[in-house]
């Protein structure tokens, strides 16, 4: 049986609203071209991109792959003036993996 690996990323909403979901879908909309497109991963309800708020989990397919997420959701966090207002949380489904925060 094969691990799924897990980022969750929680925004904080709590500045304006308004103005940020707008701001959280375009970047949702980036990390699934940068790592869903060729089948490394998926983000949790792609299908409803254009609804995100406040949380986004992304789910990894292979080990390998992690390093490469990381890097793409730091990266578009920074592009979009987002790493500010995000806790990005990595775990597994696997009980032998502790939660890592990123920052």
């Amino acid at each position: 049986m094969a691990v799924a690996r897990f980022f969750t990323l929680t925004f904080s909403l709590n500045d304006d609203p308004a103005e940020n979901v707008p701001r959280i879908r375009n970047f949702a909309e980036d990390l699934h071209r940068a790592i869903c497109r060729d089948d490394r991963a998926t983000l949790m309800g792609q299908d409803a991109l254009d609804r995100v708020t406040d949380i986004l989990s992304v789910e990894v397919y292979k080990k390998a792959d992690i390093a490469a997420a990381s890097k793409a959701i730091t990266s578009l966090l920074n592009k979009h003036s987002l790493s500010e207002m995000c806790r990005v949380r990595r775990h597994s489904n696997d009980p032998l993996i502790v939660p890592v925060t990123l920052r």
